[in-house]
């Protein structure tokens, strides 16, 4: 059964509205989130998603993999899923040695050939990347 949390800790939510009602009207910058991260995994197991790394420029990086270290603060309550391309495995290995569990989870060459099939039966020129198309450009 998943449940949600209960409350917002007071502090996580004084932190948006500071960030809300300022100038720029920006969220929290990284060390911001990463103490309210702290205070939230302090208290009840958190699960923090981080979806598509890849998409992280590979700069931006090394600072968000540094923050994931002091999200746990010593508790055993967080837990960090991450999603992005299998290119990425052998830097979150690098920067987080030993914290890590990786699995990979990919396509089934079924699901790919269903996929290509399904498009091209949706395609309105059939012919446009046929080889004498291809052959007079």
């Amino acid at each position: 059964m998943l449940k949600g949390v209960g409350r917002i800790p007071e502090e996580i939510w004084r932190a948006f509205r500071e960030q809300r009602d300022s100038v720029n009207r920006r969220g929290p910058q990284l060390g911001g989130t990463v103490k309210m991260l702290q205070l939230t995994t302090s208290s009840q197991a958190t699960f923090i998603v981080i979806d598509a790394l890849d998409e992280c420029t590979a700069v931006h990086r090394p600072r968000l993999f540094d923050s994931w270290k002091e999200v746990p603060g010593g508790s055993s309550n967080a837990r960090i899923w991450v999603t992005g391309t299998p290119q990425l495995l052998a830097e979150v290995d690098r920067r987080l040695a030993g914290r890590v569990t990786s699995v990979f989870v990919g396509p089934a060459r079924d699901d790919i050939v269903r996929f290509l099939r399904a498009s091209l039966s949706d395609d309105e020129i059939p012919d446009a990347m046929d080889l004498q198309s291809l052959m007079r450009s």
